[in-house]
This record gives structure tokens, sequence and C-alpha cells, in this order.
């Protein structure tokens, strides 16, 4: 299946609710869904403020290709609740497709091209919980 090596990734706000926003959560990665390695790690982040607003962070992936993703809340969101208010997950980086090949994503590029295998494989997913250590 399809893996990721992520550099930076962006989170989108839902553009019909104008509070909730993340404020502490952790970007993890893991090839088997069991071991989990966190990504980038953010405590009180004020990066999304308005409604339908997407941001991009630098990840420091060390060169590892991860098959599954998640966001993960560790703290409580801007209305002081557990709810996770997210619409938009993508990663950039380089994808290790199933023929051996990397290809390049990157924020420049339509986020198309990446949506298409991973479609048709169904490998690269996002995952999250609305509070810590529950389902989202």
């Amino acid at each position: 299946g399809l893996k990721c090596c992520p550099t930076s990734y962006s989170l989108r706000h839902p553009r019909k609710s104008k509070r909730g926003f993340l404020r502490s959560w952790k970007l993890m990665g893991s090839n088997d869904e069991k071991f989990w390695v966190a990504l980038s790690i953010h405590s009180d982040d004020h990066a999304l403020t308005e409604r339908n607003q997407a941001y991009t962070w630098k990840v420091e992936s060390k060169g590892f290709f991860f098959r599954y993703f998640r966001v993960q809340m560790t703290g409580l969101s801007s209305m002081d609740d557990s709810v996770l208010n997210c619409c938009g997950l993508e990663l950039q980086g380089r994808v290790l497709m199933p023929d051996g090949t990397v290809e390049i994503v990157d924020p420049n590029q339509s986020v198309e091209v990446f949506e298409r295998p991973h479609l048709e494989h169904g490998n690269i997913l996002g995952y999250g919980s609305c509070s810590p250590g529950g389902p989202w």
C-alpha cells in the first residue's frame, strides 16, 4: 500500500463553525495502527482562528514513511470542550507508491493528484479523537 514521508501537513477548520478551534493536538504516524509516532506536537496553538481557515505546519518525520495518520487532541478546544472540529487533513511530502517509486506532493501541487491514489488504494487514512485516548 501507499506510504507517506510527510514534510508538512495542513488542517482546515469547518466553514460553518465559528467556534471550537483546535489548540492542543498531535499529528501521529503508524505502519500497523498499534504503535504511533508523534510527528508534530502542538500546545495552545492559535494558528486556526477563522471559519474555513487552513494552516500548514512543518513535520519532522526524519525520512520515515508511514501508512496511517491520525490527529489526536491533547487538550481542550478554544471553547473548552473536547470536540475535534476539523474538516480537512492534507499531507505534503514524499509518497511511496506500490511499485516502489516515490512521488513528491507539495503545498503548491493540486490536491487531486494526491487524492486519486489515496482513494484508489485506501491506505493513507486520517484518524483523530475527541478527547485524549478516545475515539474520533
